[in-house]
């Protein structure tokens, strides 16, 4: 299982993100990104093809400031 954090620009990016990803069968968590710089907030998401993951969230016009693979 592959897994990756995405840094989302608001708490609303981060929450459709984790209800598509949730209904898509992704294993998600959200939480206030703690490093107050970059600011926005975390999702972690954890699946069999986070490419696939990131293609739906970009077709659905969610915008993703970063991802960090872990």
């Amino acid at each position: 299982m592959n897994a990756i954090t995405l840094r989302m620009c608001s708490i609303t990016y981060a929450q459709r993100a984790e209800d598509l990803l949730c209904g898509a069968g992704y294993h998600v968590s959200v939480q206030k990104n703690p490093d107050s710089d970059t600011g926005g907030y975390l999702v972690k998401l954890s699946g069999s093809d986070i490419d696939a993951a990131l293609k739906l969230l970009r077709e659905r016009g969610i915008k993703i400031c970063g991802v960090m693979e872990e």
